[in-house]
């Protein structure tokens, strides 16, 4: 394109270092998870990983396909496949929003250990 591969345009560098980045983040949440496995903290330390994962993975497999143009839908790919699995892996091992409840029941707990905020006056 222009001359150009699409790759040295900074439009499609940002999108795959956002990728990137969430595949990281995927990465590290899931290998915290793995080491509280077996504590109370293990439970909510899952929950993180099976709710960010899943958008993370749809909205990678999204930028991808973007990237790719045309092409990403046209011929037969991992990208294509991922792009049609990738919802589905939000249903898999508890719905995201089954996650959600998870981590807000311990916030929830959290808080009830927190010091009441003190009331102030109005002037």
């Amino acid at each position: 394109m222009f001359g150009r591969t699409e790759l040295e345009f900074q439009g499609i560098q940002w999108m795959l270092a956002d990728v990137a980045t969430d595949l990281e983040a995927s990465r590290l949440l899931y290998k915290h998870a793995s080491k509280l496995l077996g504590t109370p903290e293990g439970t909510v330390a899952a929950a993180h990983a099976k709710r960010f994962a899943p958008d993370a993975a749809q909205r990678a497999a999204a930028t991808c396909m973007q990237v790719l143009g045309g092409t990403g839908l046209l011929t037969p790919s991992a990208i294509e496949r991922n792009y049609r699995i990738a919802p589905v892996m939000k249903m898999v091992d508890g719905t995201t929003e089954i996650q959600r409840v998870v981590i807000a029941r311990s916030l929830q707990q959290y808080a009830k250990t927190l010091p009441p905020i003190p009331e102030q006056e109005c002037q």
